[in-house]
Formats: structure tokens, C-alpha cells, sequence
């Protein structure tokens, strides 16, 4: 993309392991064999919301993950990442429920098992006005498998591909409607090219007014690197060019927060770093 300079990774063996992505191997380095703790804030969602007994919770949590790595092996799987909450943790997120309390739309894209949105309908943001589109839809099943709410979930969870541009496609349907968008974890899937796309239809869901938003996290690199697995995987730098350029292409003006952050302590992967961001639209030029 222009204005990006897109190098592969300069050492060798760096993110080696990653051709065993799509594998089905339990010797993964990202496949933990045992459950090491499901976080406190994750407890509270499947112990109060779900109805979990305490006592039951990590052996429902490791069943659930086994038969997720069965459909499909992503590193977040073998590494219970859909357990850990992350749009709660973002600055903007109390005032999204606030949004959301009273009128917003939010638009939750591949969201795995759904733990953002059980999180969000647990803080009180009514299900009613909260869509969501996952490409892989035997996650969306063993999402209320997870949740226990099979029959009382309102929120709209759909089988959908976050690169559609159709007419038919869910972005084309909730045109111009949504306030808030979140990306967890997906956007280093793709390449530049792809990214490009995703954001394009993402805008086309948002609300084309200063104070909507597109939240989410993502794997970085302090270089900003192609992936052994042909995906971008931006840094602080390219990421903010990313949007240079969107903004130039739709005169609109965007505030971006984009921060690097702590390592996903995986072998092999030691380079990769969490990127948070908090992409806000502030109007026309």
C-alpha cells in the first residue's frame, strides 16, 4: 500500500512456527495442554451471567476450548484467548455502555465466541441494539455453549465475512447506522491490500459523524512486518499511516490511537506485541 513499507521479518527463524497455523498439532507452541487460569473478570461473566457453578468453570472452560480447537486451531484457541476480555479494557469502553444504554448501535467483527459481547450485555448494554458477524459459524454455536444462553441472547450474532463489500453483505445492511465498531484480534490476519477493505467496510456500518468509533486490538511489530502467514502486522507508525491514507481518500478527519504494548510470551514469537487502538471520527476536512 502506498506510503507503507511492507518488509518481511528480518531474522530467519522469526515466527517460524507460524506454518503450523490451520494445524490441528497439540505440540503447537501456542496449545496450552492445561487450562493456566481463567481470568477474574472472565470468572465473573460465566459464574454471574452464565451460571456456571464456581466449581465447574475451568473444567466447562477446557471442554469448550477443545472442541473450538477442533473447528478451527487459531493460536487464540490453544491459548484460551477467548476467555480474556479485551474491549472492557479499552479507555472508550464505559462510555460506549453509556452509548449503548441509550440508543447505539455497536458492531462486534469476527468476535470468536462471543466473550466481548456476554461482557458488554453483562455491564447492561441492552442485546437488542448489538450485531456481530464471524466468519467461522460453528463458533457462534459453541458460543452459547459457553454462555448458557442459547434462548435468551438478544443480540444479533451472524455467520458473515468481514471482507464482503456485497450488497448483501452485513456492512451494506446496517449502513450508516452503527456508533461503535470493534476489531478483536483480526486485523493481522490479513495483508495491506485486505486491511484496506475491512476498514472501508467498516466505515460504510459507522455513523459518518465525529464520536464514532473503531476499537480493537491486534498482533503488532515494533517494524511493522508481512507474516510468515501473508498477513500485516502493523507498527504504531504504519498503523497511523494506514488511517494518513484512508482519511485522505475520504476526507474525513480521524483521531487515531494506536499504542504498542506488552509481548504475547509465546516461543518464537517473541518480537510480536499487542497492538490497542482507538480510531475516532472527528468530521469532514
Amino acid at each position: 500500500m502506498e506510503g507503507i513499507e511492507t518488509q518481511a521479518p528480518s531474522e530467519k527463524q522469526l515466527y517460524a512456527d507460524a506454518v503450523l497455523i490451520g494445524s490441528k498439532n497439540k505440540d503447537a507452541v501456542w496449545y496450552d495442554k492445561t487450562l493456566p487460569g481463567v481470568p477474574e473478570d472472565a470468572r465473573e461473566v460465566l459464574e454471574n451471567y452464565s451460571h456456571v457453578p464456581p466449581n465447574e468453570v475451568d473444567a466447562h472452560v477446557l471442554a469448550i476450548r477443545d472442541k473450538a480447537w477442533e473447528i478451527y486451531p487459531w493460536p487464540c484457541v490453544g491459548k484460551f484467548k477467548f476467555i480474556h476480555l479485551s474491549l472492557c479494557k479499552m479507555p472508550s469502553y464505559a462510555s460506549m455502555v453509556e452509548g449503548l444504554k441509550k440508543g447505539a448501535r455497536y458492531l462486534d467483527i469476527g468476535f470468536c465466541l462471543g466473550q466481548d459481547v456476554r461482557k458488554l450485555i453483562a455491564d447492561g448494554a441492552p442485546g437488542d441494539n448489538i450485531y456481530g458477524i464471524e466468519l467461522n459459524g460453528p463458533f457462534i454455536d459453541l458460543g452459547y455453549d459457553l454462555f448458557r444462553d442459547r434462548e435468551t441472547l438478544k443480540a444479533q450474532l451472524m455467520q458473515g465475512d468481514a471482507l464482503d463489500a456485497s450488497e448483501d453483505s452485513v456492512f451494506a445492511k446496517l449502513a450508516g447506522t452503527v456508533d461503535y465498531i470493534h476489531l478483536g484480534f483480526i486485523m493481522h490476519v490479513f495483508d495491506l491490500e485486505q486491511q484496506q477493505l475491512l476498514l472501508e467496510n467498516c466505515l460504510r456500518a459507522l455513523k459518518p459523524e465525529a464520536g464514532a468509533l473503531i476499537v480493537g486490538d491486534a498482533v503488532g511489530d515494533v517494524e511493522g512486518v508481512l507474516s510468515p502467514a501473508n498477513g500485516f502486522w502493523h507498527s504504531e507508525d504504519t498503523f497511523k499511516k494506514l488511517w494518513k491514507g484512508i482519511s485522505e481518500k475520504t476526507g474525513q478527519r480521524y483521531d487515531c490511537r494506536a499504542t504498542l504494548g506488552r509481548s504475547f510470551g509465546v516461543p518464537g514469537f517473541e518480537r510480536a506485541q499487542q497492538l490497542t487502538f482507538e480510531v475516532e471520527i472527528l468530521g469532514h476536512e
